[in-house]
Parts: C-alpha cells; sequence; structure tokens
C-alpha cells in the first residue's frame, strides 16, 4: 500500500513539472509563453516628482502593518503579469498596485487594477478589467475611484484602461490625501504598457 502511494505522488509530481515547462498553445510571433510567467514594469516617476519604487517580480497580496500616526513617505508601482495556458486563445492577466507607504517602508494603502485578456492574432478577443482600492492602517480611508478612461478592447489591438483614486488621512479630521493612478495599455502580444504614480 505505501509503495503505491509512494509511486502515485512520484507520477503526480513528473507530471505537474511536465506541463509547467509546456509551452502555452497559440502563443503568438512563434513565441513560447510559460504557465506562469512573471514580470515588472518600470515606471520613470511619480505625479509629485517624488521617486517610485519598483520592486521587480514583486506582489504583495498581504497586507503590511503600518503606524496609523505616520505620513506617506514614498509611493511604489508594483507589477505582475501571468500568461495562462488555454486551448483557444492565449490569455493574460496584468495586475498593477500603487503603495502609500510610511517612511520605514510599511504600506499604509494600496490601489490596484487588473486586466485579464485574450487574443488572436492581431485582435482582442475578450477583455475585463477590476480596480479597487485597500487601507492597512487604521487612519487612512479610501474614498473611491475619482477619474475612469477606457478605449480600444474587444475587437481592437489594444485596450488602455486609466484610473485614479483618492485616500485620505483623518483622525478627527482629514488632512492628508493622495490620487493614485494608472494607465495601462495591454497588447495582443501580451505585453502592457503605461504608466502611473
Amino acid at each position: 500500500m505505501v509503495k503505491r502511494y509512494r509511486s502515485f505522488i512520484a507520477t503526480a509530481i513528473i507530471i505537474l513539472l511536465l506541463a509547467m515547462q509546456a509551452p502555452a498553445l497559440g502563443a503568438s510571433n512563434g513565441a513560447s509563453v510559460g504557465l506562469a510567467e512573471t514580470t515588472a514594469t518600470a515606471v520613470d516617476g511619480f505625479a509629485s516628482g517624488a521617486p517610485i519604487q519598483v520592486r521587480a517580480g514583486a506582489f504583495q497580496s498581504t497586507p503590511q502593518r503600518a503606524d496609523p500616526n505616520q505620513r506617506l513617505a514614498s509611493v511604489q508601482l508594483v507589477t505582475k503579469k501571468q500568461a495562462r495556458r488555454v486551448i483557444a486563445d492565449p490569455c493574460w492577466t496584468s495586475t498593477w498596485s500603487i503603495y502609500g507607504n510610511d517612511v520605514f517602508g510599511f504600506h499604509l494603502w494600496g490601489y490596484f487594477q487588473k486586466i485579464d485578456w485574450c487574443a488572436t492574432g492581431s485582435t482582442i478577443t475578450s477583455v475585463s478589467r477590476t480596480r479597487w482600492g485597500e487601507v492597512y492602517a487604521t487612519s487612512w480611508e479610501f474614498v473611491g475611484h475619482i477619474q475612469n478612461a477606457e478605449e480600444g478592447g474587444v475587437g481592437y489591438s489594444t485596450y488602455r484602461a486609466y484610473t485614479q483614486g483618492h485616500f485620505q488621512q483623518c483622525l478627527g479630521f482629514c488632512f492628508d490625501h493622495y490620487y493614485p493612478w494608472m494607465d495601462m495599455t495591454v497588447h495582443t502580444d501580451g505585453t502592457v504598457t503605461g504608466s502611473g504614480g
């Protein structure tokens, strides 16, 4: 019984490793795309002139604790792109994040935009977009989205999504306001371009 169980686990591991090394079907331009390819896109600057810290290949989905009395010291843009294997059209997911950090580097708030899209040749066949804000310190709140623009999409070679949010810090009264933004354009070859701050 134990030998059968070990044999089953070994076979499952081998199948999983082979599946992870298999190229994605239908990748454009003859290039193969792995099942979980992660890339990062750098951004030149922040709207107010402060630098943006970009960590290549990093995406934090779990919040870090922050001191609610600390003022925002930096804004951090983090991107994540994953290709997923499909039988018909190649599809991708790209999530961009902007974090407001205190002087110690702890996240106070995060602003996110996620785009899922599929393409055949030079045409996008499906696209969906989600955007949201999160707060990690009790004195901060996400007021909401204040800007939105979309162009292109299904039937086009690109899809562009612009969003801007509003965060504020309140301790009896509100005194700190930040307006992070992201402008993402996805392409039929799975690439993402844009900026944010």
